[in-house]
């Protein structure tokens, strides 16, 4: 079933356990604009795989990443590879 309806996903503080779903939601939706992952104790690791599944998303346009286990040296290569396209917030 494809997503005809649903631009933006809130999902603050819900201790999201499962990124690979979230990972292919983002390679799969071809609707969602924005996608707030606020606080949810995403680590590198969990936002490096996030980032992977954005490469051919050419919709999503927002994707925060703020208040999340992400390091400062993480945080500062995601800001350089942030696309005309995708703002990665991380606040």
């Amino acid at each position: 079933m494809s997503n005809k309806t649903l631009t933006d996903l809130h999902v603050w503080h819900c201790q999201i356990t499962n990124f690979e779903t979230i990972c292919n939601l983002i390679k799969s939706n071809s609707r969602l604009v924005q996608l707030d992952l606020e606080g949810n104790q995403i680590t590198d690791e969990h936002a490096n795989a996030l980032l992977m599944a954005t490469k051919n998303n050419t919709t999503l346009e927002k994707l925060n990443l703020s208040h999340n286990k992400i390091s400062d040296k993480l945080k500062t290569t995601l800001q350089q590879l942030s696309t005309p396209h995708l703002s990665v917030i991380l606040g």
